[in-house]
């Protein structure tokens, strides 16, 4: 917002004109300048501003706020991530909030009933209402590919990669559509080529991990190959993929496979099963280094759910190296840690709810 100088001023954040704002915009600065607020006047003026509905010298505030983001740096995959959040209608001006919810809803039939057919029409009468629908973007690009209506598929994949104001995860959204379509179709050369693309777009981490995991599998054995396209694209339950996570464990060599299943189990919040598996995983290496970062983090949220506080900090330290975003996460963590041990709240802190005692 900042560079594109779409932040706006303090007192439209804290009035009426707060509902003119793009949705997305109007949450996000709101939300950073109360912790602008929190840091420089302290938890107490929060608590005054609630009280009475307004902010004590608020224009001041935003001056101090303004000037302080200007010195914040952000690195290409933030800004990326940044801008998705960014491309939303304002509260008032959405438009047919219900009937998109209905379409959004038909989409995700379609999806699962892998009726691609049904899948282009229904993306096709979201974007006619909300031409900045990300899901929709993307699943029109794939179920194109799938139904061999490639040209269609490929101009609407350049159509945004050459809108300047479309934020580059979701051209990436589509181009993965697109990418498992080709892998889909018995294209693994041209999938291979589109994973590659894939991993220098900005993107959040676990988009970029599946779109590595994918990309590993198209260099690997047969076998290897299909079972990681069933885990990722073959729409199995969680049990199935257990199963299958489990034969990839059996014929390679690094800890993919039982990485792939702590990450089931751990969605099933069954911890105490998870551990093992990560720690085979941590002792036989994984293939790329962001799955190893991940692995870190993994860890200690799987120990702080154990109980394992020790365990579970000297893991979150392994990570804190990795990036100025990991390095905030440790210290989070290691707060939430420390109370968890004491039940004492840091000063670091405003309060108890910063440190939660159990496990997100």
């Amino acid at each position: 917002m900042r560079d594109r100088e779409e932040l706006p001023a303090a007192h439209p954040l804290m009035g009426v004109q707060f509902s003119a704002l793009p949705a997305r915009r109007a949450y996000m600065a709101a939300g950073s300048i109360i912790r602008f607020l929190i840091a420089t006047r302290g938890m107490t003026a929060l608590l005054d501003a609630y009280r009475e509905g307004t902010i004590e010298e608020l224009g001041e505030l935003g001056t101090q706020w303004h000037a302080y983001l200007r010195d914040v740096s952000v690195t290409a995959n933030e800004r990326g991530i940044a801008e998705v959040e960014l491309a939303q209608p304002s509260i008032f001006s959405a438009v047919c909030p219900h009937e998109l919810a209905r379409l959004r809803a038909h989409l995700s039939g379609d999806a699962a009933a892998r009726d691609d057919v049904r899948t282009v029409d229904t993306c096709r009468a979201i974007l006619a209402i909300d031409e900045h629908e990300p899901q929709a973007h993307a699943a029109l690009v794939g179920a194109l590919a799938r139904t061999d209506r490639d040209a269609e598929a490929l101009a609407e994949l350049d159509a945004l990669r050459a809108t300047m104001n479309a934020p580059k995860p979701i051209v990436a959204a589509a181009l993965e559509e697109y990418a498992d379509a080709s892998w889909t179709l018995g294209n693994l050369e041209e999938a291979a080529k589109l994973y590659e693309e894939l991993l220098t777009i900005p993107r959040t981490d676990g988009a970029a991990r599946q779109s590595e995991v994918k990309e590993i599998a198209l260099a690997s054995t047969a076998v290897e190959r299909d079972l990681i396209y069933e885990i990722f694209l073959g729409r199995s339950s969680s049990p199935v993929v257990v199963h299958l996570a489990q034969e990839l464990a059996d014929v390679r060599s690094d800890g993919l496979g039982q990485y792939l299943e702590a990450r089931q189990l751990l969605g099933q919040k069954r911890f105490e099963l998870a551990l093992p598996l990560l720690q085979e995983t941590a002792r036989l290496g994984l293939p790329t280094l962001r799955l190893g970062h991940e692995l870190s983090r993994v860890l200690g949220t799987t120990f702080f759910a154990l109980g394992r506080y020790g365990e579970s900090a000297e893991a979150w330290r392994q990570r804190a190296w990795v990036s100025r975003a990991a390095g905030a996460e440790t210290a989070l963590w290691l707060e939430r840690i420390e109370y968890a041990r004491t039940g004492t709240v840091s000063p670091a802190l405003p309060g108890p709810s910063s440190a939660p005692r159990v496990a997100p």
